[in-house]
């Protein structure tokens, strides 16, 4: 506990630093917090962010319906029980084929 005090006391501080001396120093007539909002502004607006963004946003929207979709199967029991009564069938089926080739196998011999 008393490291986690350390840990969010010693960031405080230098978070309080860092954003006091850009606002301090001064490079050719203006403060570095300028410098950097100037420098930032037209990458904030390029044709990358904004691709990004919409890439980022696809890419959440599909996970999403992915993960609702998952939890609607699951919350079907009916569906369970559909799938469990078609696998036997199943492993009949594959098993007269499999019959159906060995015996055609050994007739050919």
């Amino acid at each position: 506990m008393l490291s986690l005090i350390k840990f969010i006391v010693k960031w405080s501080l230098i978070s309080f630093i860092t954003l006091t001396l850009g606002n301090w120093v001064q490079w050719n007539g203006r403060s570095l917090s300028e410098i950097v909002r100037i420098t930032m502004t037209p990458i904030e607006k390029s044709n990358f962010t904004t691709d990004v963004q919409q890439w980022a946003k696809g890419l959440t929207r599909d996970a999403r319906k992915g993960f609702q979709s998952r939890l609607e199967i699951s919350s079907l029991p009916q569906a369970k029980v559909r799938i469990e009564e078609s696998l036997p069938s199943e492993r009949q089926r594959l098993r007269t084929l499999i019959r159906e080739l060995s015996s055609s196998d050994t007739d050919k011999d």
